[in-house]
């Protein structure tokens, strides 16, 4: 299709986040956890849906004809933010705090539409063992996304409570998780208390079986590659002083050799051959 589709949904008071930095000097970054708490159109769509709301069934899925004004969320301001910030946040909110109230307030502000980096780009909806996923244009007008699901990649850098990680394999071509997005899937929590797995299979066995792929998954060998161009002292552990010593191209060369003899994978010349 030529035009993007525009994809986003609201529902009123699940999670999210903002994906955008939309004002620094407000914490209003990317990564800032929210909940969806109101959405506003023009009058003529906002009688519409209120007239469809009134007859419809509850968990309806309603598509709006036009794009709303601003989607109005509640801000979760992280315990160390700024009086300042968080006054001046108190200015934009809809809801003003009552006097003489000992509750922490609740700021809930407008976002409007917001020149997002994540524009008309091609994304995966459906796959199979015969052919590629296919992919369609997706534009983003609202700078921020519901929490339900979030790619890997989304997810890198952001600290979750909790996360429900889907790591089972996929038939689709593409769609299976590389080695380094394992290790950001698995790192999004503090503690491994606060992860789930969500495993295809309708008995125990078979979720098991499905995340045998992850077995196989190794490193990009240029790592070692890299990190053996650091390492002096001890070519067995390339991490250690890398920081320390200065780079060398010949160092990287004979420790890599070293490291994939060991491991018995094989060499691919020309990934020293310089």
């Amino acid at each position: 299709m030529q035009d993007p589709c525009f994809y986003e949904y609201f529902v009123r008071w699940a999670g999210g986040f903002l994906n955008e930095n939309i004002l620094r000097d407000l914490r209003l970054i990317n990564a800032i956890p929210l909940l969806f708490h109101s959405i506003k159109f023009d009058s003529e769509t906002d009688r519409w849906i209120q007239q469809l709301m009134s007859s419809c069934q509850a968990g309806t899925v309603i598509t709006a004809p036009t794009r709303p004004l601003c989607i109005n969320v509640e801000l979760e301001m992280p315990p160390n933010t700024s009086p300042v910030v968080i006054k001046a946040l108190q200015r934009f909110s809809i809801i003003k705090p009552p006097r003489n109230s000992a509750a922490p307030p609740r700021i809930v502000v407008p976002i409007k539409e917001f020149p997002c980096q994540w524009e008309r780009t091609a994304t995966p909806v459906r796959g199979s063992e015969l052919f590629p996923a296919s992919k369609v244009l997706l534009k983003q007008c609202f700078p921020v996304e519901l929490g339900f699901a979030v790619t890997v990649h989304k997810a890198e850098g952001r600290t979750m409570k909790h996360v429900v990680v889907a790591l089972s394999h996929c038939n689709a071509t593409g769609c299976n998780f590389s080695y380094a997005q394992v290790h950001v899937a698995l790192s999004r929590v503090r503690s491994g208390d606060h992860m789930r797995l969500l495993l295809t299979g309708r008995h125990e066995t078979d979720q098991w079986m499905s995340l045998l792929y992850i077995n196989e998954l190794r490193p990009d060998p240029a790592i070692k590659y890299f990190f053996g161009g650091f390492c002096q002292t001890n070519p067995e552990a390339p991490n250690i002083d890398w920081q320390t010593n200065e780079w060398s191209a010949d160092r990287a060369n004979s420790n890599f050799k070293r490291l994939m003899k060991i491991e018995e994978m094989p060499i691919l010349p020309d990934l020293w051959e310089v």
